[in-house]
């Protein structure tokens, strides 16, 4: 059962304000609560050995991954690693010292992919909410945090104004091969991430992968096209419709969005939030770009 809250939009300036959203509440779940959950569910093993199994899969994943692999989990998802890069104009002039940082990233399979979630989630309100931790959005320094600042809403996604951890400011190319879903392109660099914090007018770097076709609007319908400035707080939409059915990706600043098929069409929303932003679109998805976090 995922519990939420209602929300009230006070920014007077958003062309949301006045509506009412729902958060979702969190309780976080210990490593030795979540074992000892998996010991009592209908489990053969101890407690000692899910413990000891676990922390050699994190230990021998880190090991893998940093060797260049990347690691299927069964119906989890495949994780690999993906590289933050500065882009140059001439390709012989680019060298591993263009490389800045790493990303994890996770490409969830199919039961783990929003879609599939939101047909099986159940919903509860909660009838009081008094801030006593258990709302706890879970950000281990800052960089992983896959949905940090976006709630899901029926239509697609309502931003809590939280940091955006995408490539900005560096741009980055996440792995090899076409379409990786975690690319951003090194040639944003100054285009986002140098500004944050303060209302105003930000600068949306838009990029479409794949041969379906995709639409970004404002609230009033009108086009958002690539490198035009759109107001902190104000609504931005996306229409997608992929290639053969498939699921589209949808990320801003790294981060995925959910995204809501109807009649093969997929609908999604966020929030401009408060820096420069980043969206990608990808219409005709393959294994390796199905990627929930970033």
């Amino acid at each position: 059962m995922i519990k939420y809250k209602k929300y009230k939009n006070t920014n007077e300036k958003s062309t949301c304000f006045g509506k009412w959203y729902g958060r979702a509440v969190h309780e976080l779940m210990e490593f030795d609560e979540f074992v000892e959950h998996m010991a009592k569910h209908h489990c053969v093993y101890s407690e000692g050995t899910i413990r000891g199994v676990l922390i050699e899969m994190e230990i021998c994943l880190r090991e893998m991954l940093l060797e260049g692999k990347a690691v299927r989990f069964d119906d989890l998802g495949i994780f690999r690693l993906g590289l933050e890069t500065v882009g140059e104009e001439d390709p012989s002039k680019f060298t591993a010292a263009g490389i800045k940082g790493i990303r994890m990233n996770l490409y969830l399979g199919k039961r783990f992919r929003a879609a599939q979630l939101f047909k099986d989630a159940k919903f509860k309100e909660l009838e009081k909410y008094v801030g006593d931790g258990i709302d706890f959005d879970p950000e281990p320094d800052g960089e992983n945090a896959a949905t940090d600042g976006q709630e899901s809403t029926q239509g697609g996604t309502q931003e809590q104004g939280g940091s955006q951890n995408g490539s900005t400011g560096a741009g980055s190319s996440s792995g090899t091969g076409s379409n990786t879903g975690g690319s951003t392109g090194g040639n944003t660099s100054g285009n986002s991430g140098s500004q944050s914090g303060t209302e105003g007018d930000y600068r949306m770097v838009i990029y479409k992968y794949g041969s379906g076709t995709s639409t970004v609007t404002d609230d009033n319908g009108q086009v958002i096209n690539n490198n035009d400035n759109v107001h902190s707080g104000s609504n931005v939409n996306i229409s997608v419709v992929p290639v053969d059915g498939k699921e589209p990706i949808a990320k801003v600043n790294g981060n995925r969005i959910m995204l809501t098929e109807s009649n093969g069409t997929y609908t999604g929303s966020f929030q401009m939030p408060t820096k420069g932003t980043v969206l990608e679109v990808n219409t005709e998805p393959n294994e390796w770009d199905y990627a929930d976090e970033n």
